[in-house]
């Protein structure tokens, strides 16, 4: 084995951890590099749970109770790094599954992760609201309310399925420097997408794309005379 087996995967579902049954799910992967750079994939697949498996570190080829697709996505993994992929799946409707993740080089299984969620209710729209202080009024409007990051936005605009609204309230828009994520936002808007910003100033704001994106011309605030 070389020094790529010293690299380890950590994963989360997208939207507060939150994954659709019956609907197509964002996935954040973090692979943590302590050695060289090398190049390999991230693997998949829905399998049993931890619990449940008949080995302790299972392989895409040895995971017991499979099923569904098989995703694949090619990665190039610079030295001593932390680098964060988006990967989008189906969701499974059997409680006895998780997804599972491999991260494989040279047909060797670096490292792999269970996923845990929650599951999204179906009866309520998925509000998503980035930023540090919490809109007062959400928690009891119905909606089933997510804290997200704005460098946790999807690099797809499809990986914004599911989601009712963004509510951008005091995160810094200059935080969202990757121009995938920038265009996946843009699409997700012309297709529908409902974008709120809600906010006392412009203060991160001024200057970004997020401003682009708006149907009003942003001003400096100034003092009332009266």
């Amino acid at each position: 084995a070389g020094d790529e087996s010293k690299a380890t995967l950590t994963a989360d579902y997208a939207w507060g951890r939150r994954y659709r049954v019956n609907g197509g799910n964002t996935v954040l992967i973090t692979i943590d590099n302590p050695g060289p750079a090398f190049e390999g994939s991230l693997i998949l697949r829905w399998g049993h749970s931890e619990l449940t498996q008949g080995v302790k570190k299972p392989t895409p080829a040895t995971l017991d109770g499979a099923v569904g697709f098989t995703y694949e996505y090619p990665v190039v993994i610079p030295e001593k790094t932390q680098r964060r992929h988006f990967a989008y799946v189906q969701g499974h409707e059997s409680t006895s599954h998780q997804l599972w993740i491999f991260l494989q080089s040279e047909e060797r299984t670096i490292d792999r992760f269970a996923v845990m969620g929650l599951a999204a209710d179906k009866e309520k729209p998925i509000v998503a609201e980035l930023g540090t202080t919490p809109a007062p009024g959400l928690p009891g409007s119905g909606a089933d309310v997510a804290h997200a990051r704005a460098d946790e936005l999807p690099d797809r605009w499809f990986g914004f399925e599911g989601l009712h609204a963004l509510l951008w309230l005091d995160a810094d828009a200059a935080t969202l420097p990757d121009p995938a994520q920038i265009e996946s936002l843009h699409q997700w808007i012309a297709t529908g997408g409902h974008l709120i910003v809600a906010r006392s100033n412009t203060v991160g704001l001024s200057g970004t794309f997020l401003e682009k994106l708006l149907p009003v011309t942003l001003r400096e605030p100034r003092m009332n005379s009266d």
